[in-house]
């Protein structure tokens, strides 16, 4: 099975999550606030949830379907890496759609942007994607403006695309074009290495 990559920003480290960061994952994913804001995550969350989760991301890796990491601040020497959310590709193939979320005690850092550059340049420079793209529900304007600050341009809106919980939501679209047009590999590369430094 390959082994999920490691990506170092300059504040970050993106990180294959582990059955010892469950319960700091529901601590950050157990909020009503972040649940609203996100299309993925429900109210409540729980360990099951977290474990359930988190049991997906190397089997996705392996085929080549999905990547997801944790989200860590780097900490001095010596120090664990602090989680403070998770960020994905998922549905790979020739492009891929990048979601991430960032628990609400760590909102207004840079967190998401920084994380959001770091697995797009990943994900052209070692993936070697055409195209990557993402989507925000029209009431989180703040998921946009990192999706605009990560480079990505505005594509489009879509009235009622998405029903959560009986209740339907409009989304905005973003996109960004692989930079290379030569670099698209449509068999991709395998990355077996544990660490990938973007730099």
């Amino acid at each position: 099975m390959r082994k999920l990559p490691t990506i170092e920003s300059e504040r970050l480290v993106l990180m294959p999550l582990e059955p010892k960061h469950a319960d700091a994952v529901v601590k950050l994913a157990n909020d009503p606030e972040l649940a609203a804001t996100t299309l993925h995550i429900t109210h409540p969350y729980d360990i099951d949830d977290a474990f359930s989760w988190m049991k997906r991301h190397p089997v996705e890796w392996d085929k080549q379907t999905g990547l997801t990491l944790g989200v860590f601040i780097k900490n001095p020497e010596g120090k664990e890496p602090e989680i403070v959310g998770a960020i994905s590709l998922l549905s790979i193939n020739f492009q891929a759609e990048l979601g991430y979320w960032i628990g609400r005690k760590f909102w207004g850092q840079g967190y998401a942007t920084e994380a959001a550059k770091t697995l797009i340049q990943f994900g052209f420079h070692v993936l070697r994607l055409h195209r990557i793209h993402a989507q925000h529900m029209s009431h989180n304007p703040a998921s946009g403006k990192v999706m605009q600050k990560a480079g990505m341009s505005y594509e489009g809106h879509r009235p009622l695309h998405l029903w959560k919980k009986g209740v339907g939501h409009n989304i905005e679209l973003y996109g960004i074009i692989n930079p290379n047009p030569t670099a698209y590999n449509p068999s991709r590369i395998e990355c077996d290495d544990e660490e990938y430094d973007p730099t």
